[in-house]
């Protein structure tokens, strides 16, 4: 049994996390971020705290901390709130892709000037872009003096906010996702009403442009419900997207930051008749990046895990020993082809990707590992849907071959 000494203590230790858990503001919880993950988390509560004082932010509790270790590992290369976290991995398609860690984004220093609609009025203020991605901009307020006009005009979460980039001439929709007004001067950030090119924005210049077509096919293409169509489209488009990750994050990689960017695809065609067939205008090097052939093997291994677990459970406590160890088999096999397709996967695309990059090998098994990380769960979700094969087209919508 625990003492009465011991039991005070933990209540004490309880309240010093619940205080310095309240006591975090925005400012201090991203500063702490900062901090966690330029350390690569390997820094202890006391440590990173000490550092924050010694910076003049306030502590972070250990539940905090434990939301730092999670966003790093989910690959966030900057700091959202616990709430925004758990919405994020719980919500629906694209409701949030400013909370995405496909979007990455980039530290800049460019002047804006905001202009928030609040029902008949609108709010105008100037501000400096401090991080950008393709998904929203993190703006900082040009004076704190600002903070009056902020908590005066109302400004929240859920306003729509028109950012105006004052050396690219260019101009992005948005709402504000975040106000922080603790911060000096104030901070906001603004998430896109779409994904924006940061090559029009004049953050980046594209690679040469490519039209990628796909043609996908399922197992039922005769009897296929609208809800089968629906994640297979989507998978679809998430298939290129992660293609498009994995190229910039290569170039990033490699160091080249000219004529490597490759921004949002844009869709030339699109029939859902069966089979679907989609043609996308992309990037050389994410057109280059598709492995065909090689996707088709892990969509074919993948394809026979569901069916394979069904047997197994349908199975298992009506028949005889020797058919279940069989069937068990039978899965263990599935399992360990899918896994060797996956890898084979990412080492595939990794190879292509450092054809064209100056990738040495340490940063080539990097790049393996984030395709297995990313890659691999949406060709296993393809073929969970049904998805059989995705088979490359010319741009005239023949056959190019590059699928067995």
């Amino acid at each position: 049994m625990f003492s009465a000494q011991h039991c005070l203590w933990r209540v004490e230790r309880a309240t010093r996390d619940n205080r310095a858990m309240a006591n975090a503001s925005t400012r201090d919880a991203r500063a702490g971020y900062g901090l966690y993950r330029r350390a690569g988390g390997d820094i202890g509560r006391t440590e990173l705290n000490r550092a924050l004082s010694n910076a003049d932010y306030g502590p972070v509790s250990k539940r905090m901390v434990t939301h730092y270790r999670n966003l790093l590992a989910a690959g966030f290369d900057r700091y959202i709130s616990i709430n925004r976290f758990d919405v994020a991995r719980a919500a629906r398609p694209y409701e949030d892709l400013a909370a995405s860690p496909r979007y990455q984004y980039s530290e800049v220093g460019e002047g804006v000037r905001l202009l928030v609609a609040k029902r008949n009025r609108l709010w105008q203020a100037s501000g400096q872009v401090v991080e950008i991605g393709e998904a929203g901009a993190v703006v900082r307020l040009v004076d704190s003096e600002y903070r009056e006009g902020l908590a005066k005009a109302r400004i929240a979460m859920g306003d729509f906010v028109n950012l105006a980039f004052l050396e690219s001439g260019r101009t992005a929709d948005g709402k504000i996702v975040e106000v922080d007004k603790e911060s000096d001067p104030p901070t906001l950030e603004v998430q896109f009403t779409e994904l924006v090119s940061l090559a029009d924005l004049a953050f980046g210049t594209s690679a040469p442009p490519a039209t990628l077509a796909l043609r996908v096919t399922s197992g039922d293409d005769r009897d296929v419900t609208t809800d089968q169509l629906g994640r297979r489209l989507f998978l679809i488009f998430e298939l290129i997207d992660e293609l498009r990750y994995i190229a910039n994050s290569a170039a990033r990689m490699s160091g080249q930051t000219d004529g490597t960017y490759s921004p949002p695809a844009v869709i030339e065609r699109l029939s859902v008749a069966s089979p679907i067939e989609v043609a996308a205008t992309v990037t050389e090097l994410v057109k280059i990046l598709l492995p065909g052939g090689v996707i088709g093997v892990a969509l074919r291994a993948a394809y026979q895990l569901p069916e394979k677990r069904k047997v197994w459970a349908e199975g298992t406590g009506v028949q005889l020993d020797n058919d279940i160890k069989r069937e068990e088999k039978a899965l263990t096999q599935a399992r360990r082809a899918t896994a060797e397709a996956q890898q084979q996967l990412a080492e595939e695309l990794a190879q292509r990707a450092k054809s064209r990059l100056s990738l040495d090998e340490a940063l080539t098994d990097e790049l393996v590992q984030l395709v297995r990380d990313r890659l691999a769960v949406i060709v296993t979700s393809l073929a969970e849907a049904g998805v059989t094969a995705i088979e490359e087209l010319d741009p005239t919508g023949d056959s190019a071959g590059d699928t067995e």
